[in-house]
């Protein structure tokens, strides 16, 4: 199951060091327009190794623009065994508008 979480919340997470990898599912042009850092962008079968090789622990959140494609990655993911995978509600959008108004609004 993916869970969903706020950019709040990830931002809580962030702020805490909280071990955590948030892997970005868009585009090449949107990710150079605007991202959240630290993240890695999800662009070969390589990180999807990576992913799904992960500690058990170790949770996983996705984005988007508005996260219905992270949702969908991060069920791909899952349903290959990834234990922890967090879809972040609302993507880099609600993020934009939340935590940090320096990145793009698109």
């Amino acid at each position: 199951m993916v869970a969903e979480l706020s950019c709040e919340q990830l931002k809580q997470w962030m702020d805490q060091q909280v071990d955590h990898i948030l892997v970005d599912v868009r585009t090449d042009e949107e990710r150079a327009f605007a991202c959240i850092e630290p993240s890695i962008h999800l662009t070969s079968a390589e990180d999807v190794e990576t992913l799904l090789n992960q500690p058990d622990g170790r949770p996983v959140v996705f984005y988007c623009h508005h996260g219905i494609r992270s949702f969908s990655a991060a069920s791909w993911f899952v349903q290959r065994g990834l234990k922890r995978a967090y879809n972040l509600t609302g993507g880099i959008d609600t993020w934009s508008q939340r935590i940090d108004p320096n990145i793009p609004v698109y």
